[in-house]
């Protein structure tokens, strides 16, 4: 129906056919041992949960589960305790004050409803009798090209709860294969649950084969470069590009820290941190990487609800007026040339930043095509413009989310972010070229990470292949700076 791939297009399908072949190897042993005690506890689980809430009740009938929302929550408010809802952030702020015996049951219902040990049994369901899954990777699964996950979806692996430290892995493997729930319980921090831990090691199931090693490459925070670049935020370029701490200094911007509590700030170990600059340091962080499409005061908060409204606020604020003052200018004028070229149908428009808009309204499907500067194209079909929620123009736009196809707002925040993302992207695909070229095999990508498997793999020759940047990023000013490590299990 689109024809033949362009010639560049090919080459990263065909890429991604051979890292899909090729496959990783997975730690079965190590799966079914976290089902196991997943199993056991869930158990226990059960046995605490039917002595507080079903104690003398026989007919099943009435016995109320973890998993029956209302009936639990009518239970809860019969115990006096009036819940709007049993979702995650309710149940959390709701344990803080609970009796002992109510945050126990909402404690479990927590566990049960907890979805990211769900991913074990995807991973038995993926992975062939040799221990290797392939066919994860799904090619062009976003707009921007980004790869999507399928069947046990390495894409959404969940961030580590517990941090374990990567002399410790090895044990903490030994631990959960024996089932040393004492020794395990001993990892948990205040605060924390078995489950917690147990998510938290779900990535060292990926290992490598017998006789390799797996070397993993990161692009540092590449999307916040990115924007800075093309808004030409020169000065938290160079600051990126000296080897600075850019969260330490947006947070220094966000809490208006006085020069000897700057200068303190930024001389301390990043291991040294006390308590109140991790929180400076961790709110920095929060606006680097969050604040560069668009983002309201109301969805950092929404996204983050750890996070006071008042602080997402002035973290919001902080990076549009002081920290990167240059970026708003990118979200409107990539806003304007992509209307100008709606509205002028079959001419180019050229942001200030290099990117080109057009609208070609002869396609069967017609549609406003965004040109990237190394020549790659994403596209809008069957575009519009219309008021939006607010009562401002907007893009409308056909495409697939959630697997319902929609039409879809593409608002300042969302042209910004696909243009970015896209770029990120590319960046990866010419990292896996280069990687093949040299005679590596990259047997993943997760978001910005690459996972090559092989022997005599070097920390320093990874980040040498991995941050080589082509000559349009040159020309964009983009800083690349790759972090790479050396492993026999996959880990953050």
């Amino acid at each position: 129906m689109l024809g033949p791939l362009p010639d560049q297009e090919r080459s990263v399908w065909e890429l991604d056919q051979a890292i899909n072949d090729e496959g990783f190897q997975n730690d079965l042993e190590l799966v079914h041992a976290m089902l196991r005690l997943r199993a056991e506890a869930l158990e226990k689980m059960q046995d605490d949960f039917d002595r507080i809430v079903n104690a003398g009740i026989n007919n099943p009938d009435r016995r109320i589960s973890p998993m029956q929302i209302e009936r639990l929550r009518q239970w809860l408010l019969e115990q006096g305790e009036a819940l709007e809802n049993l979702r995650k952030g309710t149940l959390v702020e709701a344990l803080k004050e609970a009796a002992p015996d109510l945050r126990r049951v909402m404690q479990i219902r927590l566990e049960y409803a907890a979805s990211s040990l769900k991913k074990l049994n995807a991973m038995v369901a993926g992975t062939d009798a040799s221990g290797v899954a392939r066919g994860t990777l799904v090619y062009h699964g976003a707009g921007t090209g980004r790869w999507t996950g399928r069947r046990l979806q390495p894409q959404n692996l969940p961030r580590p709860l517990i941090k374990i430290k990567s002399d410790q892995i090895e044990d903490l493997v030994a631990e959960i294969k024996a089932g040393h729930i004492t020794a395990l319980q001993r990892r948990v921090p205040e605060g924390h649950t078995l489950t917690d831990l147990l998510v938290s090691s779900l990535r060292h199931i990926v290992i490598a084969r017998p006789g390799m090693s797996l070397a993993v490459g990161d692009f540092e925070m590449i999307e916040a470069c990115v924007v800075l670049a093309l808004a030409k935020q020169w000065d938290k370029v160079e600051l990126i590009r000296s080897g600075k701490d850019p969260y330490r200094d947006m947070g220094a911007a966000i809490y208006k820290l006085a020069p000897e509590q700057r200068e303190a700030f930024f001389a301390a170990l990043k291991d040294a941190l006390n308590a109140e600059q991790e929180a400076w340091r961790a709110a920095g962080k929060t606006g680097v990487l969050s604040c560069g499409f668009a983002v309201s005061g109301e969805g950092l908060h929404n996204k983050y609800p750890w996070l006071s409204a008042d602080i997402c606020n002035q973290i919001v604020a902080t990076y549009r007026a002081i920290w990167a003052s240059r970026v708003p200018t990118l979200w409107s004028n990539l806003k304007k040339m992509a209307h100008a070229a709606i509205r002028n149908p079959g001419k180019e428009f050229r942001a200030d930043c290099g990117v080109q808009y057009y609208f070609d309204p002869r396609a069967k499907r017609p549609a406003l095509i965004c040109r990237l500067l190394n020549g790659k194209e994403i596209f809008y079909p069957e575009p519009e413009i219309k008021s939006d929620k607010f009562g401002r123009p907007a893009i409308f736009f056909s495409a697939v989310k959630g697997q319902v196809y929609r039409r879809n707002c593409a608002w300042k925040g969302l042209l910004t972010e696909n243009v970015v993302s896209a770029l990120a992207r590319e960046l990866l695909v010419e990292a896996i070229a280069r990687l093949k070229a040299a005679g590596h095999r990259v047997i993943l990508s997760v978001h910005d990470e690459l996972v090559v498997e092989g022997v005599d793999l070097t920390k320093e020759l990874m980040e040498e292949l991995m941050s080589a940047a082509p000559q349009w990023a040159i020309d964009a000013g983009i800083p690349i700076a790759v972090e790479a490590f050396i492993t026999q299990r996959y880990r953050k």
